[in-house]
């Protein structure tokens, strides 16, 4: 399906083959659609920039093009039509604004008549090549690897196997809304991976997360991470019940928690021990092999064992969070306290 759109200009001209510049009053942007599928990267109104700009065309509106690097869009086709004083192009579902999203963001909501933008118009690219294309123009600000993979929709099978609520908390790229990164996540389900023990799959993506998002990327769907769409959100939910249940935090040492919550490779490695014994693979899945209520259970019982474990590393580690997660000492004791059940 393509979207067509038109957008008057002040100036226009075909610079090369598929490739049209033009500039246009940036009011005639204002609440129009242009599609910005085309960059993985969104805008977000938090981004610096943002304030910058509303700020130049508040205070210096003639000089906003001057200032800025303008909006590059990538179509299907593009004309001029001088009789009408319109650049005409038209869109795909993959294209769009390859960059300057934010400028388009900013202009979208306070575009002004006394302020001009430069857009420019490329065609003839294929859709493959967006992604490379939209890193190499993002230059200021190397384009995350999340971005990269929910734009070539690697991460369709997380929001098809987890839950609407937990959907909408998960950050899936630069721009998202989500509260939890998805990295984060992925690094949580990424403990029950098969090949290896949970411990050691704790090593590995605690120290790496960066790692499982470019074994997914190489690999796309045969990445073993995939293998854990079935438990994912049972994971996460393991994971948040450690970190932040009230019962619980009674039962653990103060110095693991900040802010009412478990520091994160702390509740990581508690995980991980508890689900050394209790995963299997089951039709290409990873499953947990008893029920949730039961994994919280024997946490709460094993708490006085992890808080004996943490003391006998002595002050220096107890001070010191991160050197104590990193250490062979802690690791091993917490696989200890969870085999001996």
């Amino acid at each position: 399906m393509f979207k067509t759109i038109e957008i008057s200009y002040e100036n226009a001209a075909i610079l090369d083959e598929g490739y049209i510049v033009f500039t246009t009053k940036a009011s005639n942007l204002k609440d129009k659609d242009i599609p910005l599928n085309a960059n993985p990267r969104k805008p977000t109104k938090a981004n610096k920039n943002v304030k910058l700009m509303i700020e130049q065309l508040e205070a210096d509106p003639k000089n906003f093009r001057k200032k800025n690097e303008g909006i590059s869009i990538i179509a299907n086709k593009a004309v001029i039509d001088k009789d009408r004083k319109v650049v005409i192009f038209e869109v795909n579902i993959h294209q769009g604004i390859i960059n300057g999203g934010h400028t388009y963001y900013v202009l979208n909501k306070y575009g002004i008549d006394s302020a001009l933008v430069r857009i420019e118009v490329n065609t003839g690219v294929p859709d493959n090549l967006t992604v490379d294309i939209a890193s190499a123009r993002n230059s200021s600000k190397k384009l995350a690897i999340e971005s990269e993979l929910h734009h070539d929709g690697l991460f369709e099978w997380v929001k098809e196997s987890i839950s609407t609520d937990l959907k909408d908390d998960i950050c899936f790229f630069e721009g998202d809304e989500g509260c939890i990164p998805i990295g984060e996540l992925l690094q949580v389900a990424n403990i029950i991976c098969p090949g290896k023990k949970t411990i050691e799959n704790a090593k590995r993506s605690y120290n790496s997360k960066g790692a499982i998002l470019t074994s997914l990327k190489n690999n796309k769907m045969s990445a073993s991470i995939v293998k854990t769409r079935r438990r994912i959100e049972d994971m996460w939910d393991l994971y948040n019940y450690i970190r932040s249940d009230e019962e619980l935090r009674e039962r653990f040492l103060p110095i693991i928690y900040a802010d009412d919550l478990m520091y994160k490779g702390v509740a990581f490695y508690i995980l991980a021990g508890v689900l050394q014994k209790r995963v299997e693979v089951a039709d290409g899945y990873m499953n947990i092999t008893i029920e949730l209520q039961q994994i919280k259970d024997i946490i709460a019982m094993k708490a006085s064992d992890i808080n004996n474990r943490i003391m006998k590393l002595g002050q220096h580690f107890v001070g010191a969070i991160d050197s104590m997660v990193a250490s062979d000492t802690f690791v091993d004791g917490i696989r200890i306290v969870f085999l001996d059940d």
